[in-house]
């Protein structure tokens, strides 16, 4: 499957430019084909990667022993 965001802001690592951003099978290609589907980016920040997946807590407590009301805190505060 690939995809093509087209004229994003594009945040990387050492840089942001606007551009386009290939993605195939899943990954971010080097060079693009034929795109299956194409998303317009423009006046948006297109950031690869830049994704935390764990999260430990929130708003000064930690999952591990928050209290179910310091637990609705940290969730509320994230959505």
């Amino acid at each position: 499957m690939s995809l093509l965001i087209r004229d994003g802001s594009i945040i990387s690592v050492d840089a942001m430019r606007q551009g386009d951003v290939w993605v195939e099978d899943g990954r971010i290609a080097e060079a693009g084909g034929q795109a299956g589907t194409v998303i317009d980016a423009s006046g948006l920040y297109v950031a690869p990667g830049f994704i935390d997946l764990q999260v430990n807590g929130g708003m000064g407590h930690n999952f591990e022993d928050a209290s179910p009301r310091e637990i609705e805190e940290i969730v509320d505060f994230y959505v």
